[in-house]
Formats: structure tokens, C-alpha cells, sequence
């Protein structure tokens, strides 16, 4: 799921708790914590733009629904 800026607010609001990973790589640990903890938000924060998208491309692929 990709949410901008201005949807967080909401979207953090409609879970319990939230996990953090700071510079995401390929996605593995993102999706793998995910998978991992269902009931949780899990986000992630990449800097690099195609690396990124590369990540939001692979959690829709594997349709982890709350990352």
C-alpha cells in the first residue's frame, strides 16, 4: 500500500501499533516484519526514489496489505 504524506496521518490512525525501518534496501526485512506482524502498520523510508518504488512495486506484488 503507498501512501503519501498527507494520507499518513490516517492511515496511522486506522492501526495499532506502527514499525520503522529506516533505509529499506530491496524490501526484504520490510516485507518479511510485515508478513511477520499482520495486526501492525509497518513502514518504511527510503531515500532513494527508484529504490523506493522498486519497494512498493514488490509489497504490492506480494500483497502485504500493511506495509
Amino acid at each position: 500500500m503507498r501512501w503519501t504524506l498527507p494520507e499518513l496521518p490516517e492511515a496511522l490512525a486506522l492501526r495499532g501499533p506502527a514499525r520503522l525501518e529506516i533505509g529499506c534496501g530491496k524490501g526484504d526485512f520490510l516485507c518479511a516484519l510485515a508478513k511477520a506482524h499482520p495486526d501492525d502498520l509497518c513502514l518504511g523510508i527510503e531515500i532513494r526514489h527508484k529504490r523506493a518504488d522498486r519497494i512498493a512495486h514488490r509489497i504490492d506484488a506480494e500483497r502485504v496489505e500493511n506495509a
